[in-house]
């Protein structure tokens, strides 16, 4: 029996690196102690209930660089190659002491015993230990390494790559247009915006990316392209930018706000968020929306800090998808006082699609009134035009130029 720490980058609730890290331990003492024995045949066999780490054993297997952890994937196949070894895998479903039996029950019952080991030793490190970040260690065998600072590519795909770098310079592109500050850039949960935007369909993230930088239908937009005369707002008569089509109180756009933030509310309550982190969020959507301060005091000093976070980084970000991390890392702090096995990564990612959905049914209530209603200044503008027709009529020809 033993322990092995996992090393670095472990990613929260990244399950299948933990695995791997365990196979590459008993394969790598495995080795160790055929070499001081000189044992040169024999087969062992590796019951796992995650699949995933179980593809290495394979006949046919070669890492690829679009693998996830593919550092200790390639680490485990290249260490099973020069085992004198032969090496068989063998999947067991996971907490068959809470189900049915299996046909491994053996397996079954030394993978429930292992589990129950496991977290009595995780629940020893908690409340004894001073947790650390992971080390990013050197791994035997792992090949060429890439790495983006301090920080190893633990899978250098190709979008992994093209996200190293490219997401500098657009981040910067928002800094330049003054959307969000230099210091706001450092504070803001890129990771949940990256997952929240793949969970949109493609003309969702387009209108996302719009929106943001103010080049859609907006009338201020349209004036400047030369659409349309003036950058009055279909619903109330104002100047309407892409705030003004969030904050607009008129023809029921109070309605539409309301029963979408009652949605978000419900969101939160369903998912166990921390009551104050609850109020923090709700009150201060409230509070933009009304041009009003934002309430950045509370009782709970790490709600405080979390919301001084986000104003930094705006409010109408938030809606737009620019979470502050702080709200992740606080609702997760809660999750573990609770025992809880929920994610927080999870949590933000519905907290991003909720808030997508609030502002996208404020911009579709907006295009029903421009486009499905007739306006009042739009039904005078008819009644005239309709009035000059009728002239023209009475009028005959005589008003025509001659015909050549």
């Amino acid at each position: 029996m033993g322990y092995n720490r996992v090393p670095g980058p472990v990613k929260e609730g990244d399950s299948h690196r933990c695995e791997l890290a365990d196979l590459y331990a008993i394969v790598t003492l495995v080795n160790c102690l055929c070499h001081h024995h000189r044992i040169t045949q024999g087969s062992i066999l590796v019951a796992c209930d995650n699949t995933g780490a179980l593809k290495p054993g394979a006949v046919d297997f070669l890492p690829k660089c679009s693998q996830k952890n593919l550092d200790l994937l390639q680490a485990i196949w290249k260490t099973i190659q020069e085992s004198p070894i032969e090496w068989t895998t063998q999947h067991v479903y996971g907490h068959q002491d809470r189900k049915a039996k299996d046909s491994h029950r053996c397996l079954a019952t030394l993978n429930c015993a292992m589990d129950a080991l496991a977290k009595q030793h995780w629940a020893h490190i908690y409340a004894k230990v001073h947790l650390t970040p992971a080390p990013h260690i050197l791994i035997h065998n792992e090949g060429w390494t890439i790495w983006s600072g301090t920080d190893k590519v633990v899978a250098p795909s190709c979008n992994a790559l093209h996200s190293l770098l490219a997401d500098q310079p657009t981040q910067m592109w928002w800094v330049r247009h003054n959307h969000i500050s230099e210091t706001a850039k450092y504070l803001v949960d890129w990771e949940t915006c990256s997952t929240g935007m793949k969970a949109l369909k493609p003309g969702r993230r387009r209108w996302i990316t719009k929106h943001a930088s103010a080049n859609c239908g907006v009338s201020t937009t349209l004036l400047t392209w030369k659409y349309q005369d003036d950058d009055q707002c279909p619903c109330c008569g104002r100047s309407e930018s892409t705030t003004h089509v969030l904050t607009c109180t008129a023809m029921g756009a109070n309605e539409v706000w309301n029963e979408n933030l009652d949605k978000v509310a419900q969101c939160l309550t369903d998912s166990d968020t921390l009551l104050a982190l609850q109020e923090a969020i709700l009150t201060n959507l409230a509070c933009w929306r009304q041009s009003q301060l934002p309430r950045v005091s509370f009782d709970d000093s790490s709600v405080t800090a979390a919301a001084q976070s986000q104003s930094s980084i705006g409010w109408k970000n938030m809606i737009e998808g620019l979470l502050s991390s702080e709200w992740r890392q606080l609702q997760q702090r809660h999750y573990n006082s609770r025992r809880s096995r929920k994610s927080s990564k999870r949590w933000a990612w519905g907290l991003f699609l909720k808030l997508h959905h609030l502002a996208w049914n404020q911009w579709k209530h907006r295009n029903d009134i421009k486009h499905r209603h007739v306006r009042p200044r739009h039904h005078t503008a008819n009644l005239a035009l309709n009035s000059n027709i009728c002239l023209f009529y009475r009028n005959g020809g005589q008003d025509l130029p001659p015909s050549l």
